[in-house]
């Protein structure tokens, strides 16, 4: 004969228990955490509206009354040139062509810093809404006694022409036509969507390019102590003097024409890796 388990009543609590509450304190700490959030989303909206419901019109020649040795660059849908010319201090006029557009510099430790920005960018639906109405441009001026100066250039949505004597030359760049003439210590480039074009441009340190999209065109009349050079869809074209380097190249999917004499174990190594997209190496005439 099977025995049967009898299941066991369920108990409930004694009679005049009061109902389980939630934690009093948790409750309070959920509160105090989404009232930071909330105003850590607020807060910096808000004085994004205001500056831009009440900041003015910018435009005009801002004179810089302290020594400038750097320049860095910031900017959105505006137009940069920066040059060397006969002045006595450091410059740049401003052309506000767009009101959404917010206008901010300093100079610290000798950089001059150039601001120009969407004050309510990064906040998704709370970012208000800055139609386009033309493009702002930037144009600095520097002193030829001041050759040499650093450069590093972020731009989104804009074209740039830097021309003169630089030391470290850095171009970040987005949807951009950029121009380079003239001579750098170093040059960088991280760039997506940018057509470069650097026309007898001597650089006597390294050249380091990475590139998504776009194309490049460097014409060197000076060799570079180093080349490194690596882009995606991205059309490629170097003319270099002859010279004792090394040339490296690797690619995939991607049309190569090397005309250029390489020396194994050169001091100089000039590295090039294409995906996609032509790839030209040529001696400069």
């Amino acid at each position: 004969m099977t025995a049967t388990a009898t299941p066991q009543p369920i108990s409930s609590p004694p009679s005049g228990t009061p109902p389980a509450r939630p934690n009093s304190a948790l409750r309070a700490a959920l509160l105090l955490i989404g009232t930071v959030l909330l105003i850590g989303l607020l807060v910096p909206t808000g004085v994004r509206l205001v500056a831009l419901a009440t900041h003015e019109n910018q435009s005009g020649l801002h004179q810089i009354t302290e020594d400038v040795d750097s320049v860095s660059l910031r900017t959105v849908a505006t137009d940069v040139q920066v040059r060397y010319a006969d002045v006595d201090r450091a410059e740049f006029e401003f052309s506000q062509n767009n009101p959404g557009l917010i206008l901010r510099h300093s100079v610290r430790g000798g950089e001059l810093s150039i601001v120009v920005e969407r004050p309510g960018r990064g906040l998704g639906i709370l970012t208000p809404s800055l139609s386009s109405r033309g493009m702002s441009n930037v144009e600095v001026t520097l002193p030829r006694d001041s050759a040499g100066a650093d450069l590093d250039l972020r731009t989104t949505a804009g074209d740039a022409q830097l021309e003169g004597d630089f030391g470290g030359l850095s171009v970040n760049s987005t949807a951009a036509d950029v121009r380079l003439a003239g001579s750098a210590d170093s040059l960088r480039v991280d760039s997506t969507a940018t057509d470069i074009v650097a026309r007898d441009l001597a650089v006597s340190g390294p050249v380091r390019i990475d590139m998504t999209a776009g194309r490049v065109n460097f014409h060197g009349p000076e060799l570079p102590s180093l080349i490194n050079v690596g882009t995606t869809a991205t059309d490629v074209l170097f003319e270099l003097p002859a010279g004792d380097y090394e040339i490296r190249t690797s690619t995939t999917a991607s049309t190569l024409t090397q005309d250029l004499s390489s020396t194994v174990g050169a001091e100089r190594i000039y590295e090039f890796r294409s995906t996609a997209g032509d790839l030209h190496l040529r001696e400069r005439p």
